[in-house]
Order: C-alpha cells, then structure tokens, then sequence
C-alpha cells in the first residue's frame, strides 16, 4: 500500500542534492499522516519478518509518501446460488477516520491504483477484472473503492462430482438390460448406486448456506435418476410375480374344466371339446387390452430408451442454464 500527500509545513534539507530522502520511521510520530481505514476489513498486520516493511520518503516538492507492506483479510458477501459455476466480486472499501470530505479527500493514483501481482494464484478462483473508482459510502467523508471480480474454478468438481455421479446413474440404468428373475443381480445393482450417490453428495464440499445452489440440483435430479431406476424394478418385478400366478391359475382352471368336461360327456368328449375350442371369447375392455401390452420386458425396454434420454437431456439444460450464466 502506497499514498501521498503534499503538507506544506515541511521543508526539504538544503544541503541534500537528492530529489528525495528517506525519513526515520520515528518521524510518523511527527508529521501529519492521513488517517485512512479500511471499512470491511476483518483482520490485518504489517509484515514484519525481519524488519518492518514500510518505510516514509520526502521529496523536493514537499511531497510525501508512505508505503507500508502490508496483509489485510477482507469481508466478502458472495452469492453462491450458481456454485460452482459463480462469478464474485469482492470489494476493498477505503475511507477517512476522521476529516471530512471538506478537509480531506482521497483519490487513486493514476499510473498505479490496483495492481495484480504477478506471483498470486488462487486455487479456487481466477481472477479475470481488477477495477479501481469511488464509492459513495457516506456523503461526508471521502471514500475510494477497489474491486475483484473472480470466476471459480469448476475443474475441481467436473472430475470428481460431475462425470463420477453421471458413471453411477448410467451404472444404475444398466439393471434394465439384467432379465427380470436375476431378482439378487438388480437389487443389488440399484441399491449399490442409490447408497454411492447419497455418499457422494455428503462429500461434495458444499457451501453452508440456506438457499439451494446448482450442485445441490444436479446432486438431487441425479439421486433422483437412481432412485426412479430401482422403482422401475419394483414394478417389473410386481407385475412379474403377478403373471405368474395369473398364469399358474388359468393353466389350473382350463384343466379343472378339461377334467369337468370328461367327467360328464365320456361318450361324447370329442364334440364337447371342440366346441369348447371353438367357443367364441368374450370381447376385452378397453383398458383391459391397453393394460395388457405392460409386460416386464416392455417396460424394461422403454426405461433403455427412455431413461438415458432424459438424463441427457436434463444434463444439456442443466449446462446451458448454469455453466458461466
């Protein structure tokens, strides 16, 4: 940090044949200094690892600067709804303690306001715009404004949420190619994503905070994937279970009749069992005949189809409402 300003109560040395000269740290005590702060910061110190970093020139125009190293912790209020896809920008409020704009009024240096260090990487964000300008925080004291915006890094989560809970829910859509009687097979292999997935999204480094944000949807629509794929299986299996029976009944009931039909017709057996064949069946309902066509192997082959459709297509609206919005 760097400023300067011109007290007109100072005069340079004489004898000096310097444009400037540095001044004892002592000298603080001295001289008049501006009384600066910084409105959101939480923390901050001078660096002081061998010596302290700051030091105080005076030049021939009676001119002063300070410049002082120093490392400030400042309060950001981000909004997280887009995570991990948002933009923030974080602000560095300056202002005076005491003297009012008529006294005193804090402008930016022109050739250097805010600059970006050469040697600062962030592991999360990318800085992509640093700004400079005035704030209009309080109309009596002067104030200067400072501005970050960042972009978060999202490769961090495309490799280990994004592709792992997409490889679960395809992995869970593979039971309806496994026939329905492997009963241990498919169960197994619902259950073994839905639990991976619900495991998956307790370790997803999620912000805490009270609003829904863009992992917490794909998280949830891809548990919800899971979840509709192992109900799928309930009802192949419960309509499964039910044919069987249905069949096991008819096969009893026409060889009860079969049995009826020689009981009481010995001599004439042959006449009655054609014209049992060719007895004419009752018209179906409607329904009856629509509902006959939701077979186990129907369903299964609709839900190959129908399911990854879906998923992709939830995954394309999902990228174009989300991804750098």
């Amino acid at each position: 940090m760097t400023k300067r300003w011109i007290d007109e109560r100072l005069l340079f040395p004489v004898l000096s044949d310097e444009d400037k000269v540095v001044l004892d740290l002592e000298w603080r005590k001295r001289i008049w200094m501006p009384d600066i702060f910084f409105e959101n910061s939480i923390e901050g110190h001078v660096q002081d690892m061998i010596i302290p970093n700051m030091y105080v020139w005076l030049f021939k125009n009676r001119t002063i600067q300070f410049t002082a190293r120093i490392s400030i912790e400042f309060s950001c209020h981000m909004d997280l709804r887009l995570f991990p896809h948002d933009t923030q920008e974080c602000d560095m409020i300056i202002m005076s303690l005491a003297h009012t704009i008529d006294e005193m009024q804090l402008i930016w240096d022109k050739d250097s306001s805010i600059i970006q260090g050469e040697h600062i990487v962030l592991p999360q964000f990318e800085i992509i715009k640093v700004s400079s300008g005035d704030c209009k925080k309080d109309v009596r004291f002067s104030c200067l404004r400072g501005s970050v915006m960042m972009t978060r890094r999202s490769g961090y989560y495309i490799t280990n949420v994004y592709i792992p809970t997409s490889l679960i829910v395809f992995m869970s859509m593979l039971s309806f190619w496994i026939p329905p009687d492997a009963v241990p097979a498919r169960v197994t292999l619902g259950v073994t994503s839905l639990l991976t997935i619900v495991t998956k999204q307790y370790q997803a480094s999620l912000p805490n905070v009270s609003y829904i944000v863009a992992l917490n949807i794909w998280l949830s629509a891809c548990i919800g994937f899971v979840f509709v794929s192992l109900l799928e299986y309930a009802t192949v299996i419960a309509l499964h279970t039910r044919l069987k029976k249905r069949s096991k009944v008819n096969v009893s009931t026409i060889n009860e009749q079969v049995k009826v039909v020689h009981k009481v017709y010995p001599r004439d057996s042959r006449t009655v069992r054609n014209s049992w064949v060719n007895r004419k069946p009752k018209k179906e309902k409607f329904w009856t005949k629509h509902l006959a066509k939701f077979t186990p192997e129907n369903i299964d082959y609709t839900s190959r189809i129908l399911f990854p459709c879906i998923f992709v297509s939830q995954c394309s609206i999902y990228w174009a409402i989300y991804y750098h919005n």
